[in-house]
């Protein structure tokens, strides 16, 4: 996106990247049941069930950081023992035997909390490394991973002695995943799981397959034609198992110790679907408002976390005291969803917000993209996307009287951070997103598409699509020329920008804008005439 006017001075806040996940310590737990709500003033809260203990991460996320405060809640005696608020950075956090830990990664140090919120250890790891990645620390308290972004190395602290492992090294992204009986489980973009014995500190493949959509520590999930869902044991790689699902509309959300969990958002309540292995039996949890994350254990309890406003509610289940049923929907004969009235139209709840400004002016494509990706449940900020994952060119020549440029359909023409660059087209965000998730099936390449199309096929189904239309929805005109590689001639739009699709209705669209930071609508006639003259172009993250 190149402005053609003053670009104002806007703050904007940063991002998380880092991964939040699960690992309980596998303590025997006493309490079966339990409900409870907390007020924050948070965007999303993320839960880990550690025996009589939950460990809840109230989260504000910006672009490249995260607002976090981690709550201690007591089922025992029913109620919050602590609430540390680490401030805004770029955190990890995870159970320990007898607390919690949180990483501040762009600060190389590490603090131990009991469940009282008292801190009982703090400190600095000696490294070359500028940052960390894919950082935890062992339930025991004895050792720290993380990965080296610049020498992409998974290295080994051991805290008592101050020695530094080399376990192995990687090739593409990669997030922690947990830590279990003596392993620590790291997710790489291509859907291969790794592991890491702090024993034999050797860096060995759990499993690996590019078809899956979701992966944690206790195996992965995929679709298949159909009604099918694939699940792939953690522990095995070659055992694979097919499921059922009662709807397409589902979202996977977790693997977890004795099944699968997926979401099915309404307009006004959450349907929590548990499919157990091995079975066709499923569980169902129903809920007013939009669950946001869960937590389960080998004790066959799960934990929920469902958010209304500022008001989260959480629910702890023994997962045999919920009634269950037996799947008969088979590929090709599922059922669809009521809950969504397309024709009505439909807003995709809880879908987070940033602002281009000031970091990225010409930036629009890729923070629409980071929405989109944040929202789907991928952890990355917008400065690693642009610097690891989208082309850019800035290659600007003149031969013989004659200006060569780049074609934008095949990398950014100029930088992100640059009020002076340009921005590219549909192609070049598909290919940046093929590289990061490393799972095309996730990618919906949906360029030439109707925006009735889109709303139906996509934003009803709560997914998110970026779409290229005009800054301000002002007219489109041809600015800059140049001539591309080819020979043709080429003539920038002028007031190019891109949006997130969030919602429709009769009249309107709904749009997270990034050059305002906040959700806008406009006219549904007005935004197809901009978003056709922008040659149709869109892209969704299924």
């Amino acid at each position: 996106m190149k402005f053609n006017k003053i670009i104002p001075s806007i703050l904007c806040a940063a991002i998380i990247c880092t991964s939040f996940t699960a690992c309980s310590p596998g303590k025997k737990p006493k309490i079966r049941s339990a409900e409870f709500s907390l007020t924050a003033e948070a965007e999303t809260a993320n839960v880990e069930l550690n025996g009589d203990y939950a460990k809840i991460d109230f989260i504000n996320p910006g672009l490249d950081t995260a607002d976090i405060s981690v709550s201690v809640f007591s089922l025992a005696e029913q109620k919050e023992t602590a609430r540390v608020a680490l401030g805004n950075g770029t955190w990890s956090t995870g159970s320990l035997e007898n607390g919690f830990f949180a990483v501040d990664e762009r600060n190389k140090s590490v603090r131990f909390f009991g469940f009282d919120g008292e801190e009982t250890f703090r400190t600095e790891i000696p490294t070359d490394a500028k940052f960390f990645a894919a950082s935890y620390v062992s339930s025991d308290g004895k050792y720290l991973m993380y990965a080296d972004p610049e020498t992409r190395e998974i290295r080994l602290y051991e805290f008592s002695g101050g020695k530094t492992y080399v376990a192995g090294k990687f090739i593409e992204k990669v997030e922690a995943a947990g830590y279990e009986n003596g392993s620590f489980y790291i997710r790489s973009g291509s859907g291969c799981m790794l592991s890491v014995g702090v024993k034999k500190k050797l860096l060995i493949t759990a499993f690996d397959s590019s078809d899956l959509s979701l992966v944690t520590k206790d195996g992965g999930i995929g679709f298949a034609s159909g009604a099918q869902l694939f699940y792939v044991n953690g522990r095995h790689a070659e055992k694979t198992e097919k499921l059922t699902r009662l709807s397409k509309n589902e979202t996977p959300i977790n693997v977890i110790p004795f099944g699968v969990v997926t979401k099915l958002s309404g307009e006004s309540t959450d349907i929590l679907r548990i499919y157990e292995k091995n079975t066709n039996t499923l569980r169902e949890i129903t809920a007013k408002g939009c669950f946001t994350d869960c937590s389960a254990d080998e004790y066959n309890r799960i934990l929920t976390v469902c958010r209304e406003d500022e008001v989260f509610s959480f629910g702890l289940y023994d997962i045999t005291g919920i009634d269950k049923q037996t799947v008969k929907t088979t590929a090709g004969s599922e059922s669809e969803s009521s809950d969504i009235k397309t024709s009505e139209g439909h807003i995709i709840k809880n879908v987070p917000v940033f602002s281009q400004l000031p970091d990225y002016p010409t930036g629009c494509e890729t923070v629409s993209t980071v929405m989109a990706l944040r929202y789907a449940g991928y952890n990355i900020s917008a400065s690693r996307f642009i610097d690891e994952y989208l082309p850019q060119s800035n290659e600007f020549k003149n031969i013989n009287g004659v200006n060569y440029g780049p074609d934008p359909k095949e990398s950014f023409v100029g930088s992100p951070r640059s009020a002076g660059s340009y921005g590219c087209f549909a192609p070049v965000i598909e290919k940046a997103l093929k590289a990061y998730i490393g799972n095309d099936g996730a990618v919906a390449g949906a360029s030439g598409s109707s925006l009735n199309e889109l709303c139906e096929k996509y934003v009803s189904k709560n997914v998110p699509v970026i779409i290229w239309v005009s800054i301000s929805m002002q007219e489109v005109y041809p600015a800059e020329k140049w001539t591309l590689g080819d020979g043709s001639t080429f003539s920038w739009p002028a007031n190019e920008h891109c949006m997130l699709l969030i919602g429709f209705d009769g009249e309107y669209c709904y749009l997270n804008d990034p050059f305002v930071g906040k959700t806008v609508k406009y006219d549904k006639k007005l935004t197809e005439k901009r978003y056709c003259e922008l040659g149709k172009q869109a892209v969704a993250i299924k």
